[in-house]
């Protein structure tokens, strides 16, 4: 398994193809070939209200979720799906939304990754 560290940016630029570049909080990683690239697009824990309303519209579950949050009988939800700004991938009431409408976690994930996207 091919994993080159403590290089510059710019060396990892150098590094002969094919080959991923891998930057977090803890380095910079040259991945080859021969080694599983980790996901370079992690899921972000904080999306805009209209981030994640424009991925479920693209997914054909905006009217599913406004539905949801219209029968439920908890007004902090209605008012923080209505006025909130931010939508956290941990909150509860995301995890209740989603075991509501029978996403799975994977599914959330990448309901998440494609609203940071819009």
């Amino acid at each position: 398994m091919a994993i080159i560290t403590d290089l510059t940016y710019e060396q990892a630029l150098e590094y002969p193809e094919p080959r991923d570049i891998l930057v977090d909080e803890s380095g910079i990683y040259v991945l080859t070939e021969e080694h599983i690239t980790p996901r370079l697009n992690p899921v972000p824990q904080e999306i805009n209200a209209d981030q994640a309303r424009l991925a479920l519209l693209e997914a054909g579950l905006l009217d599913v979720v406004n539905q949801y949050i219209a029968q439920s009988n908890d007004d902090e939800l209605k008012i923080r799906w209505e006025y909130g700004g931010k939508l956290l991938r941990n909150s509860p009431y995301i995890a209740s939304a989603a075991v509501a409408l029978g996403l799975t976690d994977a599914q959330l994930d990448e309901l998440f990754i494609r609203a940071a996207q819009k």
